[in-house]
């Protein structure tokens, strides 16, 4: 070791002799395997990889590498990761691994199966591990899920259903998660469901919500270090961030800047559970609230508030049997889910298939799983509405009618009054309004209006039909 370059070497030689190994992502980012396995997995330009190299060198060596020693070692590792012919796809948390789902427990894994779960000391080369991550506690078995609606603030007994039904499904790692929305006054215990969720998935140091994003590279960077990405006080969110958010849900590709760099152009692809809370419903977009689970909590009385440090020693005591109830339930509900039959399922029909299982599983039965997610649509749907001038302009334009067929421009001219007379903002023109009505269809059919596209001769019109919506979600005509 007479020079920086053979002490290099060296160090790579160490590296290379041991049980790491060296691998590419999804992304074709550089990673390492310190064991082998994956227990202990770090990109290999990172702190931890960094430290690894340092404590090697110092162990076999007897030396203390230098920061230019320590570059050139990284550079090798990752030029040698992308010759090596291995890559292992990475995510956060919970992955689905050759038909089975396996959870990262910190150390070692949780491998769940349609007949049984069990811990698995070496799990695979597939956790990208965060940095503030945290061991999780030993699940135990024998618990009821149940316990957990005794630590959150929700009384109706349909959205207790869906929300533990939402639970389980957010270990389901590559389906569609609906965004999940709490809303209510302050006091309510909004922001407690989220830190609850955040423990039992991601069990990571950050404990507090994220800021709302800025842009798509915000939201990128969250969903790429977090497998559960929950926002506190949400306010209004605009267009492009509807957009987004409902990308995160969806899986599609997000084409932004490479995380960590300023200017190489990079596509990333995410499925992520995501919560929102605040003061009122915040989701105004009919897209992403088709993609959404509102629920509305009230102000928690004093006789049932508990002190901070009280609560959170009860949940974490309770924590073992709640994990272990979830794979029980989660064990169940994989072996039913093929015998589920297909339904009207909603645009998230992975959430309505498993949760027709889930809830087989918590014997609560399907039906009354669809019954309460079709009650929580037909919310969805008002307060799309409600929070659109156009939609609210059509529900009014139709209280008296049963049929209407005619141009966006005559429409849009009837529409004018009721717009001024709600004091509701009305789209500049009427190519506008016909843009803004086709979003609001599947709003307005829940309100029992029909709205089809056609041609009166060259002429292209709109035709709405009144209908009445009956309890089992079927249309039927007035008249």
């Amino acid at each position: 070791m007479s020079d920086k370059r053979s002490m290099a070497s060296e160090i790579v030689d160490k590296v290379l002799e041991s049980n790491a190994i060296l691998f590419v992502d999804q992304y074709n980012n550089p990673y390492i395997a310190f064991d082998g396995n994956g227990n202990s997995v770090s990109e290999i330009n990172h702190t931890i990889c960094r430290q690894y190299i340092t404590n090697l060198s110092y162990d076999t060596l007897d030396h203390i590498p230098s920061t230019t020693i320590e570059n050139q070692v990284i550079k090798v590792l990752e030029a040698k990761a992308r010759r090596s012919g291995n890559r292992h796809d990475l995510d956060i948390s919970i992955v689905r691994y050759r038909n089975t789902i396996l959870y990262d427990m910190g150390n070692g894994a949780i491998r769940i199966t349609d007949k049984k779960w069990g811990a698995i000391k070496n799990p695979p080369i597939v956790f990208r591990k965060p940095a503030n991550q945290k061991q999780q506690l030993k699940p135990k078995r024998g618990g009821d899920l149940r316990t957990l609606l005794g630590f959150l603030n929700i009384t109706n007994e349909s959205e207790q259903l869906l929300f533990l039904c939402y639970v389980v499904t957010a270990f389901i790692p590559d389906i569609q998660h609906p965004i999940l929305i709490l809303y209510g006054m302050q006091g309510a215990g909004k922001t407690t469901p989220m830190q609850i969720l955040k423990s039992l998935t991601d069990h990571s140091e950050a404990d507090s919500g994220f800021n709302q994003p800025k842009d798509e590279q915000d939201l990128a960077l969250h969903a790429y270090h977090n497998y559960l990405l929950f926002y506190d006080n949400m306010s209004t969110i605009g267009e492009r961030q509807s957009d987004a958010f409902a990308k995160a849900v969806t899986g599609s590709a997000f084409t932004t800047r490479k995380l960590y760099t300023n200017n190489e152009m990079f596509t990333y692809k995410f499925r992520r559970a995501i919560i929102f809370n605040g003061l009122n419903q915040m989701v105004a977009k009919s897209d992403l609230l088709d993609r959404s689970l509102a629920m509305q909590l009230e102000r928690i009385t004093p006789d049932k508030r508990k002190e901070p440090g009280v609560f959170w020693a009860e949940f974490e005591a309770a924590k073992p049997e709640i994990l272990g109830a979830i794979f029980d339930t989660l064990v169940k509900a994989i072996a039913v889910y093929p015998k589920i039959e297909s339904q009207q399922w909603s645009r998230m029909a992975d959430f309505d298939h498993w949760g027709c299982a889930i809830a087989e599983a918590l014997d609560y039965g399907q039906d009354k799983f669809m019954q309460a997610r079709s009650q929580n649509m037909q919310l969805q749907h008002d307060n799309a509405i409600e929070a659109n001038a156009v939609g609210q302009a059509i529900v009014e334009f139709m209280q008296d009618k049963t049929y209407w067929a005619d141009t966006a421009s005559q429409l849009y001219g009837l529409l004018e009054p009721i717009f001024d007379r709600l004091h509701l903002e009305k789209p500049k023109t009427a190519p506008r309004l016909s843009r803004e009505i086709t979003p609001l269809i599947p709003n307005l059919q829940a309100q029992g209006i029909n709205v089809k596209r056609g041609y009166r001769g060259k002429e292209r019109i709109f035709t709405f039909t009144k209908t009445t919506v009956g309890t089992d979600g079927t249309d039927s005509k007035n008249g």
